[in-house]
């Protein structure tokens, strides 16, 4: 849930709060994978995450079409 916090304030420039915007209403750029990866993550009820990390990791890498300058997907996201 922290890491989708964090993913969401960098990805719009606001904190998620309350009711979230879907962050496509706001960054249209992103591909679909990844922003429904960040909004379920950000989920207010615990049991529709991700089950744990590499699961969201794995989530987050079939958004891998999304480019910043300097910013590499693993070939194979691990955790733990």
């Amino acid at each position: 849930y922290s890491l989708a916090v964090l993913g969401y304030e960098l990805l719009t420039g606001d904190v998620p709060a309350g009711l979230i915007e879907p962050i496509r209403k706001r960054r249209k750029d992103l591909p679909r994978p990844m922003a429904d990866a960040l909004m379920q993550a950000l989920s207010p009820n615990p049991d529709n995450r991700h089950a744990d990390m590499a699961a969201f990791a794995h989530a987050l890498h079939k958004g891998q079409g999304f480019a910043l300058p300097g910013l590499r997907w693993p070939a194979d996201p691990v955790c733990c």
